[in-house]
């Protein structure tokens, strides 16, 4: 009554087969563990050995499926993990490359809120009203972000948590590349200006208060940093509208990033292909000009390192960039002027921008400032 061992029926539940394999298994365990006495004949030593060598024998196949079935669980799993190894590393290097592209190409600095990248607010880069506010700005860089691209990569820029950060540091380090370049051969590109070799391999505090850099940074070499650095003119002396942006210069830097350091002295694309011609560029952009600009202007300053604002000289090379490049882009007579003059001067061809209607956007009103009005004579 009390459910006791008496209850417990070690049969119920199974069937004849179940028991016949029971007893079968206990008679084979029986057989293995069975020792024949020191007065066993031969024949009960040969059973007995013959018992156990089978049952090695069945071990060792039960085994060796064992392992086979291990080692392809293992292959497989090893498969899966390197295919999808493999695919994160396709990703990061796509992502890198891109990185490359939109710093040399597109943006020096990258907008902070720029990532996590929302989804494609499809704005229009060249209206002015864009370059009014933070927001406009976050919206037009993104959309030129993912016109830049490639398709297959816009959902990954949203789903892909670390698009980011990858794309940053890849952006950052390549900065630093590129500056190197421009870097090594300095002597031959500020030659004509009569600057020292020495001021560009020695310390970056010996620019401070030169005045051959001063002169080429500052109107008469003297005031305040502006937009408008005489080295950025055809004439560093002859500081008038239509040689803003036409400096030799920012020729020669454009072409050795898109062919290479030996343009310069040999008046060739160099071998390994340059940067431009590893990404196939056939035209300026504005983006690529604006960066020139802040490359000749930063190496002739005595800031360390290039960052968004200057450590020394506190200049905001940030702004400066988005100063160029918002009047690049503003697609006005002397922005297209600018573009041909590039593109023929690096690429021997015209911008085709030339061919294209310029839209025609609401006025924004705005302060007028000294440099509206200089650029406002290139327009006119």
């Amino acid at each position: 009554e009390d459910g006791g061992p008496e209850d417990f029926n070690l049969d119920e539940g199974m069937d004849n087969t179940d028991l016949e394999d029971l007893d079968s298994d206990a008679e084979h365990h029986r057989q293995l563990t069975h020792v024949p006495g020191p007065q066993a004949d031969v024949a009960e030593l040969r059973a007995a050995l013959s018992v156990v060598q089978r049952a090695y024998t069945e071990c060792h196949k039960e085994l060796r499926q064992t392992r086979k079935a291990l080692f392809e669980a293992n292959s497989q799993r090893s498969k899966r993990s390197r295919n999808a190894s493999s695919k994160s590393n396709s990703l990061t290097t796509r992502i890198e490359q891109e990185a490359k592209k939109y710093l040399l190409l597109y943006h020096f600095f990258i907008i902070q809120s720029l990532f996590p990248a929302a989804l494609n607010p499809n704005a229009d880069r060249r209206d002015p009203a864009w370059w009014k506010s933070q927001d406009g700005k976050l919206k037009g860089t993104l959309t030129e972000l993912y016109e830049m691209i490639p398709v297959d990569l816009h959902e990954s820029m949203v789903t892909y948590k670390q698009f980011g950060s990858v794309f940053v540091q890849a952006h950052g380090e390549e900065r630093s590349n590129v500056l190197k370049v421009i870097k090594d051969c300095a002597g031959a590109l500020f030659a004509p200006y009569n600057i020292s070799l020495d001021l560009f391999t020695g310390k970056p505090t010996c620019k401070k208060d030169n005045k051959a850099c001063l002169a080429l940074l500052k109107k008469d070499g003297v005031g305040e940093y502006t937009h408008f650095a005489p080295i950025l003119f055809a004439d560093p002396k002859q500081m008038v509208t239509g040689g803003f942006l036409k400096s030799p210069i920012l020729v020669k830097v454009i072409c050795v990033l898109m062919f290479g350091k030996s343009i310069l002295t040999e008046n060739k694309h160099g071998w390994p292909p340059a940067r431009g011609q590893k990404m196939g560029v056939l035209s300026v952009t504005e983006g690529l000009i604006a960066g020139a600009c802040i490359l000749v202007q930063f190496l002739l300053s005595h800031d360390p390192e290039l960052s968004a604002t200057g450590a020394e000289m506190q200049v905001n090379y940030r702004s400066e960039y988005n100063f160029y490049l918002e009047k690049l882009f503003k697609a006005s007579p002397w922005a297209v002027s600018m573009m041909n003059f590039f593109n023929q001067e690096v690429f021997r061809k015209g911008s085709q921008l030339a061919n294209v209607k310029s839209k025609v956007f609401a006025n924004v009103e705005q302060p007028c400032t000294w440099e509206d009005e200089f650029l406002d004579e290139l327009d006119n």
